[in-house]
């Protein structure tokens, strides 16, 4: 005879295998992990639900007190929840994964609009619009300014170059003659 289980760890195993249940349904999942999944609970039905004997086989005896129905012990239980607990990390459920470290969580801001900045930003956001309304050009474009504009963009040809004289001193001096070489060596 088996040890009365506690209710909390069937209904857990319960709540496991329906969670498996949905989904084994979706699409999402390979055709292993399927199978893997199907076979766990079968487990879970055949524990928690085993047949009941056909009156052909076992004949009570008309002495005997009523037997009570056997059910899952302690250590099935034990087992299937393990198993179903893996199944579900596998298929990225966080049941049975256990506390996460305060880095891995997300906190989320209820009301972002009301959470108070800190001094510091609010003084870099006035300075930051402060300079840039101090540097932004103010100018209304008319005609003449657009002319004046594109006057001073056009392209210009470059400047002409200066010919350039030979200096006066110059013109009284004599023609110079290139020496010649007689030989037929560099030498001679």
């Amino acid at each position: 005879m088996t040890a009365p289980l506690p209710d909390d760890r069937v209904a857990a195993l319960h709540a496991d295998a329906a969670k498996l249940a949905e989904y084994a349904r979706g699409p999402a999942i390979d055709k292993a992990l399927r199978q893997e999944i199907r076979g766990v609970l079968w487990q879970v039905h055949s524990a928690l639900f085993p047949p009941e004997p056909e009156p052909d086989e076992v004949a009570p005896a008309p002495d005997a007190p009523d037997a009570e129905p056997a059910g899952p012990d302690l250590a099935q239980v034990g087992a299937l929840l393990a198993q179903t607990g893996t199944l579900l990390r596998q298929l990225g459920d966080d049941r049975g994964k256990g506390a996460r470290r305060i880095g891995d969580m997300r906190i989320a801001e209820p009301l972002p609009d009301r959470v108070m900045v800190p001094p510091s930003s609010r003084q870099t956001d006035k300075l930051a619009q402060t300079v840039q309304r101090h540097f932004r050009a103010r100018m209304a474009l008319t005609d003449e300014r657009l002319g004046w504009f594109e006057q001073r963009t056009q392209q210009n040809s470059p400047t002409s170059v200066a010919t350039v004289k030979q200096p006066e001193g110059d013109a009284d001096r004599l023609d110079l003659e290139l020496l010649r070489k007689e030989g037929r060596t560099k030498f001679s």
